[in-house]
């Protein structure tokens, strides 16, 4: 395209005074045909919304600080540098300042590899160097246009203006940057939204998709003269990270297409116009000009061969390595284009600048532009074979090799069935099976000595190729939930990351696989989840989204690993250690994922059944639409009604999404009377310490507070499990394990001291929680309530402080709890004498004793055998008479 615009701009610029062509010639000339606003406002918008619309949003992350070198640092040193060659070149031939050459240094080191991503993605290079040459390009158009800015200002402020600072310039580079990813995120943030409460309507979710590119530009270039391309690539990162999502799944395939089509369409026309535009500047060269353009494209790209390796050693600091080949082919990929030319374009219609320098630097951009494409363009894919960049590894050919051949015994069981068919019985199929049997020999074949190079070269490589295949299978399975409705947004985004997590380690070298999906969840991807659900606590209501989060992963993990599971047994690999050690893991992930949601069915019934039901009408509803499609398809229903028909199925779809998952829960009278702290107390009061207590929910592994935590609460168990967790001698140990009707948290809420240990839900549990405020009034009112809160209270003072006297070691936690319990308490006020009777023991629970001249400070347990006179409380007392032990004796 860009040779038939040069092409037929020449011919146009010969034919100019004549007939038709002279219209045409004078727009030309002008280069009315392609404007700087053209190229801003049309085209890449188009461009650079498809390009982070298709990226991989997680390795673009993972990719950023050396994407951002290079796109910032980097391309501020190729201006300076390309502007002092230039200025060395032209600066006495053709007259020109320092200021002009940086205004020219600062447009032409604007990167364009479209051509080079194409020929990447075609030749099965490195993902990774895809991401690198793409990702500078996303950004660096941004900067170039920003710096392009600036000293476009600079240069045509005139000799008397005041010069601004350097700190002044940065700020408003800043800014501008800023403001443009601020204004594309804001956007997308809306208009996703808006996409997000349409179902499956392709024509709405297209059309907004393309208001969300154009708008972004327009709103922060034209408005707010902030950066717009930044602004669009921030909004597509959105749209291709968090925002994925909002698009119904039915859209997703042929939005993606749709984009493709026209980056595709801009593309093809934006080259035909450079090469108009080149085509006009040629016609006027001379000899001179011609040598001077060679010479600086020769300086373009060699200043980017010593940038790219000059920050080569900064890449290992903020990502992982380059190598001195991946250096080269972003060095010589870097390709200049639409964006360049745009820019000198915008300073060939500035009046404010000398005529004759506008066209010398519009001339000299449109030879650089033509020489980096068809130079460096025509000869990447050549350099990329050469440098080895275009051979899969081993592991990713066994992994392609292995589809073909999937797909091949596909085709034949689908021949099978298909010369059944009376009209196709008597066709020859014999040529067509036979070709197709070669052609799986030949595959498996390949694949066998694929798998002996792999285990040869000491298994790392096979296990690599094993769970990339098998991670592969995994992420599709999510993704197919996804678009059967059957998993919500969440949940794919939180599952997705996690695949990226482990491939991100599986890179890295750390084959240990992680224990289950849930866990790394909750580690990595909910935190934010984690405060939406403590909000929801504050506000007295159960945060059943994250509960159903919860519900789906664990639903999803399993479903994913059964799929895994049975593609894994298709290998031709019996008795592969890797193969086995994959197989055991799904089998954990498939294990584990079925035991929470049936740990949720029994602790959280009334949670699980409506998420449960959510999802059984949304798989009725794919049902019901699929009936309808196919009698569509077979002619069984005339297309106006079955299209009625499924418009409707889809209305009620729409609604079940949009519709959040609620349930109910046990009133707090039901839970109180299933705790057997008040299990003797009477309806009526019941009832009253119904109002004041509210209901808490703890998913597995989630902490209710922990130790040193301040909290006035008491806690009791209405279902599941926690475990408490104290910190001795740095480690965490588990001291015991709660269950149903038991009390906790006693101590802070009697004493008014920080919690002594963690609590963290071992199960699903749900929880009554009584605050001091609601509850001081009724252990006044019902003395019952108070004793069995004090008894708690005593049990675990003491279960704790016994535990720690090697003397009572040997004591089990049932043999301690029966020793402490039904032992009445007694109130001592200060100086009271404490009535022994027979007692053995006295355990101080609260105050403090004093006895022989010596003062005993709860907690501490006193042998009164050993004493010759009876202890007395100082400034008060509550103290447990206990009896002798057996081992006493």
């Amino acid at each position: 395209m860009l040779i038939l615009g040069i092409g037929i701009g020449l011919v146009a610029e010969k034919l100019g005074g004549h007939g038709p062509f002279a219209h045409f010639s004078e727009m030309l000339s002008r280069g009315q045909l392609l404007s700087h606003d053209m190229v801003i406002f049309v085209f890449l918008p188009a461009l650079i919304f498809e390009s982070a619309f298709g990226m991989d949003v997680y390795a673009f992350r993972k990719e950023l600080g050396s994407v951002t070198l290079l796109a910032v640092p980097a391309l501020i040193i190729c201006t300076v540098a390309t502007a002092y060659l230039v200025f060395g070149l032209a600066g006495d031939s053709w007259g020109w300042s320092l200021s002009t050459a940086l205004v020219f240094g600062a447009l032409i080191s604007a990167t364009d590899p479209v051509a080079v991503v194409s020929i990447l993605r075609e030749s099965g290079a490195p993902k990774r160097l895809g991401i690198l040459i793409e990702g500078e390009s996303l950004l660096n158009d941004g900067t170039a246009i920003v710096v392009f800015t600036v000293l476009l200002a600079l240069h045509t402020a005139g000799p008397d203006a005041a010069m601004p600072g350097v700190g002044s310039v940065l700020g408003q580079f800043g800014l501008t940057v800023a403001g443009g990813i601020l204004v594309g995120l804001l956007l997308a943030f809306l208009l996703l939204r808006w996409i997000r409460r349409t179902f499956n309507d392709a024509m709405v979710e297209i059309t907004l998709t393309l208001v969300l590119a154009y708008s972004c530009m327009i709103f922060a270039e034209g408005f707010l003269h902030v950066s717009g391309v930044m602004a669009v690539v921030a909004a597509g990162l959105w749209a291709a990270g968090p925002g994925r999502t909002s698009i119904s799944p039915e859209v997703t395939h042929f939005l993606h297409r749709f984009w493709e089509l026209l980056a595709y369409l801009a593309n093809t026309l934006i080259f035909f116009l450079v090469g108009l535009a080149i085509a006009a500047q040629l016609d006027r060269a001379e000899a001179f000009d011609l040598l001077l353009v060679l010479a600086v494209f020769a300086c373009v790209i060699g200043v980017r061969f010593a940038v790219i390796f000059l920050f080569r050693p900064l890449y290992p600091k903020l990502g992982d390595a380059i190598s001195s080949a991946e250096a080269f082919i972003m060095s010589w990929g870097g390709m200049r284009g639409a964006v360049s030319l745009a820019l000198a374009l915008a300073v060939n219609q500035n009046e404010a600048i000398d005529e004759t320098v506008r066209h010398q630097i519009l001339f000299l951009t449109a030879g650089v532009v033509l020489l980096t494409i068809l130079v460096s363009g025509s000869s990447i894919g050549w350099l990329l074979h050469r440098l080895g960049f275009d051979r899969r590894p081993p592991s990713e050919e066994l992994a392609a090799l292995a589809a073909q051949e999937k797909a091949l015994e596909h085709v034949e069981a689908s021949i099978s069935h298909v010369t059944q068919d009376r009209a196709l019985r008597t066709l020859s199929w014999e040529d067509v099976r036979e070709d197709i049997t070669l052609r799986r020999r030949q595959l498996q074949d390949q694949m066998g000595n694929l798998e002996s190079e792999l285990h040869k070269s000491g298994g790392t490589e096979e296990v690599m190729s094993f769970w990339h295949r098998a991670l592969d299978i995994e992420r599709q399975a999510y993704w197919d939930a996804f678009a059967e409705g059957t998993l919500g947004a969440k949940a794919v985004r939180a599952l997705n990351l996690e695949v990226d997590l482990h491939l991100d380690r599986l890179n890295r070298g750390h084959l240990e696989p992680p224990h289950s999906r849930i866990h790394m969840e909750e580690e990595h991807a909910s935190w934010a989840l984690h405060y939406v659900h403590a909000l929801e606590r504050r506000f007295q209501r159960v945060g059943f989204d994250r509960l159903a989060l919860l519900y789906d992963i664990a639903r999803a993990e399993s479903r994913a690993a059964e799929t895994v599971l049975s593609r894994l047994e298709e290998l031709h690999s019996e008795g592969n250690a890797a193969l086995a050690e994959i197989t055991d893991t799904y089998k954990r992930f498939q294990r584990l994922g079925k035991e929470r949601l049936e740990e949720m069915r029994v602790n959280l019934p009334e949670i699980t059944r409506a998420i449960e039901d959510k999802l059984t009408k949304r798989i009725a509803l794919n049902l019901e639409r699929e009936e309808y499609e196919a009698l569509v398809d077979h002619g069984a229903i005339e297309e106006n009604a079955g299209k009625s028909a499924l418009t409707s199925v889809e209305l009620r779809m729409k609604q079940l999404k949009q519709s959040s998952t609620r349930g109910e829960l046990p009133s707090n009278a039901d839970l109180v009377r299933r705790a057997s702290l008040f299990a003797a107390l009477e309806e009526e009061t019941i009832e009253k310490i119904a109002r004041e207590v509210r209901q808490v929910v703890l998913t597995p592994g989630e902490s209710l507070f922990h130790e040193n935590d301040s909290g006035d609460s008491v806690f009791v168990i209405a279902r599941g499990a926690v475990h408490v967790i104290k910190q001795i001698g740095g480690e965490e140990k588990l001291l015991a394990i709660l269950g149903g009707g038991d009390v906790f948290g006693e101590m802070a809420f009697l004493t008014g001291e920080t919690r002594t240990a963690t609590i963290k839900a071992a199960t699903s549990v749900v929880l009554v929680e009584l605050s001091r405020k609601n509850l001081s009034g009724l252990m006044e009112s019902i003395p019952t309530l108070s004793e069995e809160i004090w008894q708690a209270f005593a049990q675990h003072q003491f279960d704790t402080y016994l535990r720690a006297l090697p003397r009572f070691a040997s004591l089990s936690a049932e043999a301690r709890a029966a020793w402490i319990s039904g032992k009445k308490q007694i109130e001592l006020a200060d100086k009271e004498v404490l009535p022994t009777d027979d007692a053995a023991y006295a355990f101080v629970l609260t105050g403090a004793l004093e006895a022989a001249g010596s003062t005993f400070q709860a907690p501490t347990l006193i042998d009164l055998k050993g004493l010759l006179d009876q202890p007395r409380a100082w400034h008060g007392a509550r103290v447990i008479l206990l009896p002798a032990l057996e081992s006493d004796a």
